[in-house]
């Protein structure tokens, strides 16, 4: 059906339904030679058969076969992509060499990239991070403009820029980088490094926002994203992420019960416990202060100077708010 479809537009479009048929004889062909590596994925969403190949056949003989193949034109621009393919060939090398730590040995390679296809965006970008590895950050900055002007709509680039400014602590124009970079593809890593940018300027919601947006990465990024998320809600909303609850201990005082229910440990638990009656509160509220860590996942109960109740049922008069908290590390749970 989607090869009836395809034959129908390129019809529309002025070309020649044949081509879809050799395309699918070339399918063929390189199937039975085992073709692996790109190939094999490509045969995994578009599998290859005889049989289609005669279903084809016999779609494109309902069609007048005048259409357009494009074949010169078609030899024409592939020639220019196999002129600069050993560009790529030496990237490949130089993006090993990086791997390996070896920023020399991959700007040596990258040259050779350059010179064959200077206009290609990545080839600046690859430069930009071998200068970086070697510690000169001003060389990384051009590198890195270059790529942008190379090609100003790929996100790398502007990512790898706004990352290098945010190292040098210039956030308003590493802002603008990281912002360009989310515009033309949100990632977790601008998402990240904007929250960072906006905490440091104290714009907490927008902070939570980016971070929010990063949290759902695997990782690093992700775990780094969840643990600052968290120690932002819980500075400002301490009720949302740690529980709180009250029993009656045997003594006939109140015990509160504390569930750090977030990935990082906190510190200096504030618990505000109320008396109501008919859902008003009655006298002043006490504040428990709890002293010491609450790990992450952690639950943990306290004895209270709250009592002595007459009995179980006195409990429910009562309702405790965390209505304080702070992270006590950054570690993020396992």
């Amino acid at each position: 059906e989607s090869d009836a479809y395809g034959m129908e537009y390129m019809v529309r479009a002025g070309y020649d339904p044949y081509g879809a048929v050799m395309l699918q004889k070339k399918f063929v062909e390189l199937s039975k030679k085992r073709q692996q590596g790109s190939m094999s994925a490509l045969f995994a969403s578009h599998p290859p058969s005889q049989e289609r190949v005669s279903a084809n056949q016999a779609n494109a003989a309902t069609y007048p076969g005048n259409g357009l193949k494009n074949r010169e034109e078609f030899l024409r621009k592939v020639s220019r992509i196999k002129k600069d393919l050993p560009a790529y060939q030496a990237q490949d090398k130089a993006m090993k060499a990086l791997h390996e730590k070896e920023p020399r040995k991959a700007l040596n390679l990258l040259d050779e990239s350059i010179r064959i296809q200077p206009d290609e965006g990545q080839f600046w970008e690859l430069r930009g991070h071998a200068w970086k590895m070697l510690g000169m950050q001003n060389k990384a900055l051009q590198a890195f403009s270059t790529a942008i002007k190379k090609n100003p709509d790929y996100f790398s680039h502007y990512l790898a820029r706004g990352l290098e400014y945010f190292e040098q602590d210039k956030l308003s124009t590493a802002q603008r980088d990281l912002e360009k970079s989310r515009q033309l593809l949100p990632t977790p890593v601008s998402s990240l490094y904007l929250g960072d940018i906006a905490a440091a300027k104290d714009e907490k919601q927008g902070a939570i926002s980016y971070y929010r947006a990063a949290a759902g990465a695997k990782g690093p990024v992700g775990e780094e994203a969840r643990a600052k998320l968290a120690a932002l809600q819980i500075g400002t909303q301490p009720g949302q992420s740690v529980a709180a609850k009250l029993s009656l201990g045997s003594d006939g005082y109140l015990r509160l019960h504390i569930h750090n229910k977030n990935r990082i440990a906190i510190t200096g638990v504030v618990v505000q416990v109320s008396e109501q009656v008919n859902s008003v509160v009655t006298g002043i509220p006490a504040y428990v202060e709890i002293e010491g860590t609450i790990p992450a996942g952690a639950q943990r109960g306290f004895k209270t100077r709250i009592g002595p109740l007459s009995n179980a049922e006195a409990v429910y008069r009562y309702q405790a708010l965390v209505i304080k908290a702070k992270t006590s590390t950054t570690t993020v749970k396992p």
